[in-house]
């Protein structure tokens, strides 16, 4: 197993892979056409939901925002930055990531929020070598 398919294995499962941590000797082909999951509040039950809807063997980008109609043509805010994800990352670590952020939002911005959307805008990515030289 060559070390991309071994970090396409760990990828969210024992802490949040942000896409700034990766390897820079590691090519993320983000060409691919964005999706939108949708949900109400964060919910262990719909990032399991979301996760298991994945295709095997795939690593994808994904940008959690939080809104207030669900439309994403109004304003809403983004929860963090941009994350990697498989079918195979952890869905307690993920859902407590987004509470955990959800939480800072809701402090810096000083609201809270008792109904919301969850957006997770995603895409799949293709990881390979850079070639250097």
């Amino acid at each position: 197993m060559n070390n991309i398919e071994a970090m396409k294995n760990s990828l969210s499962t024992n802490y949040i892979t942000l896409l700034v941590d990766i390897d820079q000797t590691i090519d993320i082909d983000k060409r691919g056409k964005s999706y939108y999951y949708r949900s109400i509040n964060i919910d262990s039950l719909n990032i399991e939901n979301f996760l298991d809807n994945l295709e095997f063997n795939q690593v994808y980008l994904i940008n959690p925002l939080i809104s207030m109609n669900c439309r994403i043509n109004t304003p809403y805010l983004t929860l963090s930055r941009q994350f990697l994800v498989t079918r195979n990352s952890n869905i307690c670590l993920v859902t407590g990531y987004l509470k955990e952020q959800q939480a800072i939002a809701e402090n810096v911005f000083n609201f809270e929020l008792e109904i919301f959307y969850l957006l997770l805008k995603y895409k799949k990515v293709i990881l390979n070598h850079k070639n250097i030289g």
